[in-house]
């Protein structure tokens, strides 16, 4: 059941984890809020992921492109497989 809004002034908060936020349909809410006075705002609060840091133990700017594929790709436990097929696509891009 809706809340009647007619003759109120609307403010919506959306507070929502990150994996959720393009779920988010606003066409949806704005319509379910056509019936108010007046719409303040609607603000989406995206919940930020915290990133992982990646210790590589030098500095970044001495990997070449291929070796911080390689740090990326372990810090997030890519089969090896799927590795070398990734890193097989880089160098050719890479070529170019």
């Amino acid at each position: 059941m809706s809340p009647d809004l007619k003759d109120k002034i609307v403010r919506l908060i959306i507070n929502i984890p990150a994996s959720l936020a393009s779920e988010i349909e606003m066409d949806k809410i704005k319509k379910c809020l056509s019936d108010a006075h007046l719409i303040a705002g609607i603000s989406r609060n995206v919940e930020k992921i915290d990133r992982e840091k990646i210790d590589i133990g030098t500095e970044i700017e001495s990997l070449t492109p291929i070796q911080a594929l390689r740090t990326y790709f372990k810090s997030k436990k890519y089969p090896a497989a799927k590795q070398k097929e990734l890193e097989e696509y880089a160098a050719k891009l890479l070529e170019n």
